[in-house]
């Protein structure tokens, strides 16, 4: 899955189709060949502002990346991708399932006012890559599900939106059972309070201006100190290595799948001086920005395809 050529990491509404947008409420299903075989079984590196995903491979395999994570995968799998995550696919020829896709106001819609929403949403912000569990263990049928949406949003059916918003709760569910049953961690909603989304998703949207933590707090309505202890009950880290996690994530992505120069990349995260961003890459990776990107530029080469 080679480098991206191009000035910034590709962001589409549904691949391949250009836009940074997403239309409210929209969810979609459509079966996995009906895009990746147009091209060529390959799904190169982007991501969706404003989407979420879940792919349910039900027949042959290949590779995923999501950000830094690479893995194969083959049939029946799973995979959960919250919006603006960075991911490829190369699929074997042939493979089949369903990919659903939802806008994140449609999602966040559904969990409004659920007993379990913080823990819901918890999940729903978390990538998620695996065996498809069945029915048996985790009393939820994901292919059901895929095609319970499918029908209710082409099929003209009364109460169809809140089907689709029931059918997607449960998808959550399944994923929140599916993490239990391959004992990955299950956040509590005390970690993931309220406030603690607010500060995420406000880093989210202005990281590249690297606003003091103080504005930060006061923007989300409290004081420094009780953000600090919100982010480490919910990270275990300082709302500045919050901050600071997300620049290097962004720092990444963009050595790793754009053509941007260094210079470019620090000057657009925000850092006015070039060798001030390279040491600050440095001392939380281990490698300077140009020795990052030379040790996944011959990664990327030397890997294998699926067969």
């Amino acid at each position: 899955m080679a480098t991206i050529p191009k000035a910034h990491i590709p962001v589409f509404s549904l691949y391949g189709e250009a836009g940074r947008g997403a239309t409210p409420g929209f969810v979609h299903v459509e079966p996995i060949s009906m895009r990746a075989q147009l091209h060529d079984w390959t799904i190169g590196s982007h991501r969706h502002s404003h989407l979420a995903q879940a792919l349910l491979i039900e027949n042959g395999g290949g590779q995923v990346a999501l950000d830094e994570f690479t893995a194969p995968f083959a049939a029946p799998w799973l995979i959960w991708i919250p919006a603006g995550t960075v991911h490829s696919l190369l699929f074997d020829p042939f493979s089949e399932g369903s990919v659903v896709t939802m806008s994140v106001d449609f999602l966040a819609g559904t969990l409004t006012g659920s007993p379990n929403e913080a823990r819901l949403r918890a999940v729903a912000d978390r990538v998620l890559h695996g065996p498809l569990p069945d029915f048996d263990d985790i009393g939820i049928d994901f292919r059901q599900l895929a095609a319970t949406i499918e029908m209710e949003t082409t099929g003209g059916l009364a109460c169809s939106e809140s089907a689709v918003a029931a059918a997607l709760k449960l998808m959550l569910i399944g994923l929140m059972r599916m993490t239990a049953l391959t004992g990955g961690p299950d956040t509590h909603a005390s970690a993931r309070s309220a406030i603690f989304r607010r500060f995420k998703r406000l880093v989210d949207r202005t990281f590249r201006e690297q606003r003091p933590i103080t504005r930060l707090a006061r923007e989300i309505g409290i004081s420094t100190d009780r953000l600090h202890a919100i982010c480490h009950e919910a990270a275990g880290m300082s709302p500045r290595a919050l901050l600071h996690e997300r620049l290097i994530l962004e720092a990444k992505r963009d050595l790793r799948y754009t053509a941007l120069s260094i210079a470019d990349i620090a000057f657009d995260l925000g850092f006015r001086d070039q060798g001030y961003f390279s040491r600050f890459f440095a001392k939380r990776v281990g490698l300077s920005p140009a020795a990052y990107r030379r040790a996944h530029a011959a990664h990327e080469s030397g890997r294998a395809a699926p067969p």
